[in-house]
């Protein structure tokens, strides 16, 4: 890729990665329209927006014959195994059938970049110390987790067979502003803010790899721009691991009266605790992401208080 995208299409825009990444880019100069399912709330966003269903692909199609994009940012879709559990079918349609169909308007249309948000749920239940690298196998243990492997397969796929410049992003548990579904970081913050007991699951000792919303907005950007990245895909998340009762005492100390207590019990699905190595988005995107914990908990809070 000889220059940056210039004209580019965001999905997933009334999400929490979607809109503030759309905005950045926006802010920047760049022309960008925005997607997904309904307007976004709190008037003008500063972006073109557009509305419509990811699986209809002449209403996509419709899009990138008017706007000529020549960067694609897919963040839409099924956002994580809490969202419709009980319809296996559609989050597939939604999460591959969809993607691939956008992965192949971007081919059609000559797009200098494809980027699509993966997850760290296509690793699965890996456990130890072992930082997964992005050689490492999948192995995942829902079916989220199994439709971000195979979007991450096809940029991959796309991009050996086709030569679609695709990457996708293998991102950490993400916690920030604008985040709707259930969270470990956003329930505990909020039951304190509302001065309601937490009563979490498991004794504390689970250490996962979060990482805060504006470190994966720029990760996203830094993807996007990146003149020729050689691997098709990249973890993204914090360099430090955190445990439950790490994050449970960041809460505490932000909110001095938060009733937090563990109660022992089995998850019911095992989740990803083996760290992700970031080297490679250090090295290759430059990517280097900056809120620590506590730091992105007091940050989530104030933004939560000024909500009320």
């Amino acid at each position: 890729m000889t220059d940056k995208p210039s004209k580019i299409l965001v999905t997933g825009t009334n999400g929490m990665l979607g809109r503030p990444l759309a905005q950045k880019l926006a802010a920047a100069g760049r022309s960008v329209v925005g997607f997904d399912l309904g307007l976004p709330q709190g008037g003008d966003p500063g972006y073109a927006v557009e509305m419509g269903e990811l699986r209809h692909t002449k209403t996509l199609q419709g899009l990138f014959e008017r706007y000529g994009f020549d960067g694609v940012v897919h963040c839409g879709g099924i956002s994580g195994p809490m969202v419709a559990p009980d319809r296996p079918l559609d989050v597939c349609a939604i999460n591959i059938t969809a993607t691939a169909q956008l992965m192949d308007l971007a081919l059609h249309f000559g797009v200098k970049r494809f980027v699509h948000c993966s997850s760290i749920a296509a690793y699965g239940a890996v456990e130890g110390e072992a930082p997964l690298t992005e050689s490492g196998p999948f192995r995942p243990v829902d079916v989220y987790g199994a439709t971000k492997a195979a979007g991450d397969a096809l940029i991959h796929a796309y991009r050996a067979e086709l030569g679609l410049s695709g990457i996708a992003l293998r991102i950490g548990r993400v916690y920030g502003p604008g985040r709707t579904t259930r969270s470990f970081v956003k329930t505990l913050l909020e039951d304190a803010m509302k001065g309601e007991p937490s009563r979490p699951d498991g004794d504390g000792s689970a250490r996962y790899q979060y990482v805060y919303r504006d470190d994966v907005v720029d990760a996203l950007a830094l993807a996007l721009d990146a003149p020729e990245p050689p691997l098709a895909a990249y973890n993204i998340g914090h360099r430090e691991m955190t445990s439950d009762a790490e994050v449970a005492a960041i809460v505490s100390e932000l909110v001095p009266d938060a009733d937090i207590a563990f109660e022992a019990g089995a998850s019911a699905v095992p989740t990803t605790r083996a760290p992700m190595d970031i080297a490679a988005a250090t090295r290759d995107l430059g990517f280097d992401p900056k809120v620590d914990m506590r730091a992105g908990a007091a940050a989530y809070l104030d933004w939560m208080r000024a909500l009320r």
